[in-house]
Formats: structure tokens, C-alpha cells, sequence
């Protein structure tokens, strides 16, 4: 049984979780994306996974109601800046923990090779969840394990991309919805993962990998970049847009995961309670240097958590109508480059170094820049004929 075609799956890993005969498991494709893999022999067509999957049937959305800039100065000053931006993430996730709940996020496995997600009950988990990771995480059974903690009466905060957002709501399908609250953040899509764990090895030279920040700050928030470190004490770092391993290839869309190219929740109409950005418009040397973070309350219960630690951080309320000229993904998904799939396919036949060296040569001409703007205008105009820009 085919649940749906590898070009329109997110990978999100909800049919997977939702299987009454555990028949369903994610697995990685040649292009390194996950894809649920059937087990004919003991699927027994309950239709379960195509009921739930958020890719064929899109959760109900709400509409942005506010949006504040934001940050925690003291997580963000104390624990060397390790957040992307303004360290919103960990300021709801501690607050939820400390009330004696939990929450969930993707944080670093199998040698930084990897991202999981997992439940946190304790500070100390979820700094391991902060900061962005550029690859999708591996859900597992993390639907499940949240699942049982609502009905048991605990309350979660669960985070994740707008896809893993909604399959959380679909698995959950409103029951026990009270005690949960959901957190996304504007999406880029995310890369193949077998492309980065070869870049890894790469840079790495095969030595054991001991840390991996994608958006480092050490030269400040302006100039984030990816830093690698080995076990024995080599430091390696790539700039985006500039270097041809990883960055390059990411920020120009070469190695996207296809489905994101379409995604049904890139829009002002959210899935999840609060939506997180990177705020790239710089008000202060302060914010230039460590970042800040753009919040949408899209709920009551968003704004509710969000009142709860406002005492506890810096805050400032904007107009989403300023706000959306900058987030370039809050109203459109980040589609593809053209030349994705020769990349990929030189990747797969030729290997990562052949991949690199594509990189390297690439060049977006003049006649391609005019196409890509022509399609951002004809978008926005289909945007605004369904009505999806609304001011605050």
C-alpha cells in the first residue's frame, strides 16, 4: 500500500505513529528524506495513516492575532548565546517544565549526525534542544509518548516544524487538546540528511564529531555561520552563501526536501499556538551581535503561555504588516531550486565531492533572478486573492 507519493510526503512521521500493526517504518530514501516504508504482509487497510496524515488532510489553522519582538536576556547572555536568536524557545519550555509539565523538542543524536526528538522534564534537556538544526528530525514515537502524557492530565509543549505541528495535531485529533500547546517556527525546509551526514565526514575527516551549531554567534548574529568541533579539538567553520559544503547548498535550496517546495502551512494561517522567527530587522548593536525573536500569538492559549513569561524577557509589540516584509517563508514555502534534482542525482552517482564541486560553479544568472521575482509577484497576488494578508 502507497500512502502517498514520495514528492508530496513531509516526512513527518505521523502514519508511522498512528498504525494500530506498527506496519508503518520511516526510513531514508536514496536522496536522504524520510519516507514511510508498508509492511504489506501486515498492514491490514485500516486507512488510519492516510486518515491522519497532514500532508492529505490539512489540520484547521488560525490566524495570526498578534506579534511581538522578543528576548531572554539573561538565557541568551548566560549560556553563550547557543540560541539562533532570542531564546523564546527555552523561556516557554522552562516555563511549562517548572509548572511540573513537559516539553518537546529536536536536539542532537548519534554523534551530531542526526536530530530526534524527545521529552523534556528538566532544564538541562531542553538546552539541547535549542538552536536551529537544518536537517528533519526523527519523530519516532514521540506522537505516542505525548499522546499518553495529555491523557494522563500532563501538560506538554511540543515543538517542531508547521508539518510536525499539524501531524501532532492529527494524531491527537483535539482530545486532550487543553492541556497541549504547540510551537513552529517560519520554515526554510529542511535539507537531505544523507547529503549532510557526508558533509560531516567530510569536514570532520572522520574523526568522532563533539559539537555542531548551525547558526553560530560568535562573530555575531549578523554573521551566524555553521560550526563544527572533533573530539580532539579541531574547529571547522562554514559561512552560508559563501562556502559550497553545506550552506551554499542549503541556503540556495539544492539539497530541499521536495515536499516543502509546496507546503501547506507556509501561510499567515497557522497550525500551532505560537510561531517562531528570526528577527532580521536590527533595532539595536545589541540585537545585531546576539539576535532577537519575532513571536505570533495565533491562539488564546498561545497568548495565555506567552503573558506567562513576558515578566522574564524583553518584548515589544509590532505590526504584522511590517513584520511580513521580512519573513519572505511566513506567506510562501521555499521552493526548490530548478537545478535540485541534477544536484542530487550528481551526488548520488559521483558522490559528495562531485556534489561540492557543483556548488562551487553554480551561478544564478540574470535571466533566473527575473524568473525567481516574477514568481514571488505572481504568488503574492494569489496570496492576496485568497486572503491570506491580514494586518493587525
Amino acid at each position: 500500500m502507497k500512502i502517498l507519493s514520495e514528492n508530496k510526503c513531509c516526512g513527518c512521521g505521523c502514519c508511522a505513529d498512528i498504525c494500530p500493526k506498527q506496519c508503518i517504518q520511516m526510513v531514508y530514501n536514496r536522496d536522504g528524506f524520510l519516507v514511510p516504508s508498508v509492511d504489506e504482509q501486515k498492514c491490514v487497510h485500516c486507512d488510519q495513516c492516510k486518515m491522519r496524515c497532514p500532508a492529505l488532510h490539512p489540520v484547521t489553522s488560525n490566524r495570526i492575532k498578534a506579534v511581538y519582538k522578543a528576548n531572554d536576556k539573561e538565557i541568551r547572555s548566560s549560556q553563550n548565546m547557543e540560541s539562533t536568536s532570542g531564546a523564546v524557545f527555552s523561556a516557554l519550555a522552562n516555563q511549562v517544565v517548572s509548572g511540573g509539565g513537559y516539553a518537546v523538542g529536536a536536539a542532537f543524536s548519534d554523534e551530531y549526525h542526526n536530530v530526534e526528538h524527545i521529552v523534556c522534564s528538566t532544564a538541562e534537556q531542553i538546552d539541547l534542544c535549542r538552536g536551529s538544526k537544518y536537517i528533519q528530525s526523527q519523530t519516532k514515537t514521540i506522537y505516542q509518548q505525548v499522546d499518553r502524557l495529555l491523557k494522563s492530565g500532563q501538560t506538554v509543549l511540543f515543538s517542531g516544524t508547521p508539518c510536525q505541528v499539524a501531524a501532532m495535531r492529527a494524531f491527537v485529533q483535539n482530545k486532550s487538546a487543553d492541556n497541549l500547546f504547540t510551537v513552529d517556527f517560519i520554515c526554510h525546509g529542511v535539507a537531505s540528511t544523507t547529503y549532510y551526514q557526508q558533509f560531516l565526514d567530510h569536514i570532520s575527516g572522520g574523526k568522532t564529531v563533539s559539537y555542531v551549531n548551525f547558526r553560530n554567534k560568535k562573530n555575531g548574529y549578523a554573521r551566524s555561520h555553521l560550526v563544527m568541533k572533533t573530539a580532539d579539538g579541531t574547529i571547522k567553520d562554514e559561512y552560508f552563501y559563501e562556502e559550497p559544503y553545506f550552506g551554499k547548498a542549503f541556503a540556495n535550496n539544492l539539497i530541499a526536501r521536495p515536499s516543502c517546495g509546496s507546503c501547506r502551512y507556509a501561510t499567515t494561517e497557522r497550525a500551532a499556538d505560537i510561531t517562531l522567527a528570526d528577527n532580521i530587522q536590527y533595532a539595536n548593536p545589541d540585537e545585531k551581535r546576539a539576535g532577537s525573536s519575532l513571536v505570533f500569538l495565533n491562539t488564546e492559549k498561545g497568548q495565555q503561555l506567552f503573558d506567562s513569561v513576558k515578566d522574564k524577557i524583553d518584548h515589544a509589540v509590532l505590526r504584522q504588516s511590517e513584520v511580513e516584509k521580512s519573513q519572505l517563508h511566513l506567506n510562501h514555502p521555499a521552493y526548490p531550486h530548478r537545478n535540485r534534482n541534477r544536484l542530487l542525482r550528481t551526488f548520488n552517482k559521483r558522490g559528495f565531492l562531485s556534489a561540492v564541486r557543483y556548488v562551487s560553479n553554480y551561478k544564478m544568472r540574470r535571466v533566473d533572478c527575473l524568473r525567481e521575482l516574477w514568481k514571488k509577484v505572481l504568488r503574492r497576488l494569489d496570496n492576496i486573492r485568497r486572503g491570506r494578508f491580514h494586518a493587525v
